[in-house]
């Protein structure tokens, strides 16, 4: 059990992320998710604060509000907030390689198991 505790105690953390990663117009500039992101994926707290209050203020993105997830850190004009887009990069992207690398262990362990198969039945 200490194992499985070991393995995933970040992973709590990440929900504290999910608020910024969905309506980062909600979220506190000083709120815990700058710890966390700080923690997780080595970003400023300061200029991931400054960043924040920049996006939340900025009047060309006003429009974007209420638009998708997706569609909003899609926008041109997030680029300006670096620090912003990559946390949301790191967040949006890290479940879909966790994927990637399970389904390609999977599938190693089943042609692993296949090729062992083949060589039992042909040895005496």
């Amino acid at each position: 059990m200490k194992a499985f505790d070991d393995r995933f105690e970040d992973f709590s953390e990440i929900g504290k992320l999910s608020q910024f990663l969905k309506t980062p117009y909600d979220v506190l500039p000083d709120g815990e998710w700058t710890d966390v992101a700080e923690k997780l994926f080595n970003l400023s707290k300061s200029k991931l604060q400054m960043e924040i209050i920049d996006l939340q203020e900025d009047v060309s993105l006003k429009q974007y509000r209420s638009a998708s997830t997706e569609e909003f850190w899609a926008k041109d004009a997030i680029d300006k907030y670096s620090n912003c887009k990559q946390l949301a990069i790191n967040l949006a992207t890290m479940f879909g390689s966790t994927y990637i690398c399970e389904a390609s262990f999977s599938k190693i362990n089943f042609l692993k198991k296949k090729i062992s198969d083949k060589i039992n039945r042909l040895s005496p």
